[in-house]
């Protein structure tokens, strides 16, 4: 039932005990009963300490048991949130490759060369009319080599300065201009 049960049967067990084993005025106590008497007195808090020790560990288990249960609940919780934002990206990378397979298409449409560069000054994307009249090594070369290939110059025939490269002009904004390079094919 508990130890608070327990200890309270204990005191009035004891004092049950104790009253009955009281011998009358002028004997001594038997020693059957001195030795009840000492067990009970000794035994019995034994029990007592058990059962609050039992009551602590099942409090314990049951705390455990709810942090369990919660820890769970938010797992799943968790797991869902990541399935939904993982279908999310899914979805949003197929968009994206749409549209990045509907710009290529309207790139490859363009009858002009079109060469698209990344920060970096490499090239990332080359429509065949610009494959068709400077080759793959127009945009697939650090800029350092290309300039070394093709010695770009402005319409006159001047070299261009480094700034004035179509790569590193093309950060800034789009850029359409004339621009002479000796094709290394």
């Amino acid at each position: 039932l508990g130890a608070i049960p327990a200890l309270i049967a204990y005191v009035v067990a004891g004092a049950i005990l104790l009253v009955a084993s009281l011998p009358p005025a002028g004997e001594t106590m038997a020693e059957p009963d001195v030795l009840r008497l000492t067990v009970f007195a000794f035994g019995s808090p034994v029990v007592i300490v058990l059962g609050l020790r039992s009551e602590w560990q099942q409090r314990a288990d049951r705390a455990a048991r709810q942090a369990s249960t919660a820890a769970e609940e938010h797992a799943n919780e968790a797991r869902l949130a990541a399935d939904a934002a993982r279908l999310q990206v899914r979805e949003a990378l197929e968009l994206v490759d749409r549209e990045r397979e509907r710009l290529a298409e309207v790139a490859q449409a363009i009858p002009e060369p079109l060469i698209v560069y990344g920060a970096d000054g490499l090239g990332r994307f080359a429509n065949n009319a610009a494959l068709r009249v400077f080759g793959r090594s127009f945009y697939d070369r650090p800029l350092d080599q290309w300039a070394r290939v093709v010695e770009p110059r402005d319409e006159g025939g001047r070299p261009l300065p480094r700034d004035e490269w179509p790569q590193l002009r093309a950060r800034s904004g789009p850029l359409r201009r004339r621009v002479l390079v000796r094709l290394p094919m």
